[in-house]
């Protein structure tokens, strides 16, 4: 997709104007790499940032557009919802079921992705050769970004030896903090396994980081793995799981295509609507690394192929157990704001009907 000047595409022919935006959002990080976008769609509109009053507005608003898109020709099918976090659906699905649009969820079962710190501990625990859940594991200590932590996990080189992770403690981390997470991963060898979940859990939200274990969340977690013998096998399926729930079932009809921003990689629709794009969702309000929320800001972004539309709420009530209370998302700063067209929308309007849906 190819804006003039921003742009949203991955793969066509150069144009200098259309990489302009994509530098803006990415130009921002401190560790970024450089790139060159790429695009084989004509130039075309401004993405837009919709202004509503609250979560349910903005479920109204977006359903609206969908109907006003299919009026126009663009199917169901090639149109997509994007969410930070499976939560955010509801009041979406409650409004597209109230007027009988049919959708397809992609990514909204998959319970293991919001868990994903804690998984990754407790597989580095229990195979120290995994060296990608060790470096997601080590991103949870304060201070440790993705390099920093994929080089402190290659250089144990798959050993449990924790006296050498102890003593490779990183300059830029704080003593106390990484002595605790030294010591939580000793306790995972002595622990039995009905309190190891609850034992991480309760580490990550001590120490501000996780993927939003709240209580809640951590409820969920433990009960379901307590429903295996051993770490090992609670892992096994968890890791089968969130392979075979990523796939989503083939649809069988036209549909709109409501996913997550994880589950969204690699694809593309005519027309997208990200949800919620306000501090506290992007970046997500526990997140552990604030450049990872960025790149995946980023990703939804490029995932519009002709119209790309943020909402923006001025208030939203419950985010899966929690207030958020609310500006624009900072990745959108004043410096970029003007390649947007900002509209206040979400009045009390109802979208027509869709025809054959």
């Amino acid at each position: 997709m190819d804006f003039d000047p921003p742009c949203f595409a991955s793969s066509g022919t150069t144009r200098r104007a259309g990489a302009r935006f994509g530098y803006a959002i990415i130009s921002q990080s401190g560790s970024r790499t450089d790139k060159t976008l790429w695009s084989k769609e004509r130039a075309g509109s401004k993405p837009v940032i919709s202004i509503v009053r609250d979560e349910w507005a903005q479920a109204r608003h977006i359903a609206r557009q969908v109907a006003e898109a299919c009026a126009q020709g663009v199917a169901l099918r090639d149109q997509a919802v994007l969410v930070r976090t499976a939560e955010e659906m509801r009041p979406i699905e409650a409004e597209l079921n109230r007027l009988g649009i049919a959708y397809r969820k992609v990514g909204g079962s998959h319970f293991f992705a919001g868990v994903k710190t804690a998984l990754a501990i407790l597989s580095w625990r229990e195979n120290p050769s995994d060296t990608i859940s060790g470096a997601l594991a080590l991103q949870a200590v304060p201070g440790v970004d993705a390099a920093l932590a994929f080089r402190v996990a290659s250089t144990l080189k798959g050993r449990r030896n924790l006296k050498q992770l102890l003593a490779g403690r990183p300059p830029v981390v704080r003593r106390p903090s990484w002595a605790a997470f030294v010591d939580l991963l000793g306790s995972l060898d002595h622990l039995p396994w009905d309190r190891q979940v609850p034992t991480v859990c309760r580490w990550l939200r001590e120490h501000g980081s996780g993927d939003g274990l709240d209580r809640k969340m951590a409820c969920k977690l433990n009960k379901r793995a307590l429903r295996h013998q051993s770490r090992s096998d609670f892992l096994a399926a968890a890791n089968l799981q969130r392979a075979t729930s990523a796939l989503g079932p083939l649809p069988k009809a036209d549909r709109l295509i409501l996913s997550t921003i994880h589950s969204a990689k690699g694809r593309e629709w005519t027309n997208v609507y990200i949800l919620n794009a306000v501090d506290g969702c992007f970046p997500f309000r526990l997140a552990i690394n604030r450049e990872e929320e960025r790149r995946l800001l980023f990703v939804g972004m490029t995932r519009a192929k002709r119209h790309l539309e943020l909402i923006v709420p001025k208030k939203l009530r419950r985010i899966g157990n929690s207030v958020v209370g609310l500006g624009r998302t900072p990745f959108i700063s004043k410096r970029i704001l003007p390649f947007f067209d900002v509209k206040q929308a979400g009045n009390r309007v109802r979208p027509r009907s869709i025809a054959g849906v």
